[in-house]
């Protein structure tokens, strides 16, 4: 019975309430800590970062104390140069903290090189698959033939209609094969 008055004793009551302030003040200085620490409701603007060449960007980034990485380089846009921005996340005018890294893609050097299987003596559809899988995109199926005179066949020289596939790289201009 006396080990239950104790939760009512005058002691313990504010040895309670005692240790309820200690954990009080300890949150509080633990979240101001964290304030500090995490700069919060220090916001600074991202720049425009489109169409700035590489040399360029860590000059800018530097200056407004963030970080950049290179994520992606593999499209090639002729809109921009080479090596410059063509686009960033988080994207130009959103706030973000000092020391935040951009994660920027940047236009290659030039087109993409492909090297092209040989579709010599196969048919269509493997030719078509060949070309497909490497990058290209079928545009014009054409057939040609050569007309034969009846009266003057050499059917040593007779050979089947020949397939001309026109095929146009998805990253560049037509190229026919």
């Amino acid at each position: 019975m006396n080990s239950f008055k104790f939760f009512f004793s005058l002691a313990f009551i504010k040895q309670i309430i005692l240790s309820a302030l200690v954990l009080i003040m300890f949150i509080y200085l633990i979240l101001w800590v964290l304030k500090v620490v995490t700069y919060h409701n220090e916001m600074q603007e991202v720049p425009d970062l489109k169409g700035i060449s590489i040399i360029k960007l860590e000059k800018i980034i530097k200056a407004k104390n963030l970080r950049f990485e290179i994520i992606d380089s593999s499209k090639f846009t002729s809109k921009f140069k080479p090596l410059s921005v063509i686009e960033h996340l988080p994207s130009a005018g959103q706030l973000v903290k000092k020391n935040r890294k951009i994660y920027v893609t940047l236009n290659p050097s030039g087109y993409r090189r492909i090297s092209v299987p040989n579709v010599v003596q196969i048919t269509r559809r493997n030719a078509e698959v060949k070309l497909k899988s490497v990058g290209f995109s079928s545009k014009i199926f054409k057939y040609l033939r050569r007309k034969l005179n009846p009266q003057h066949v050499d059917y040593d020289s007779i050979s089947l209609p020949r397939v001309t596939l026109l095929f146009s790289c998805k990253l560049s201009h037509t190229i026919p094969f």
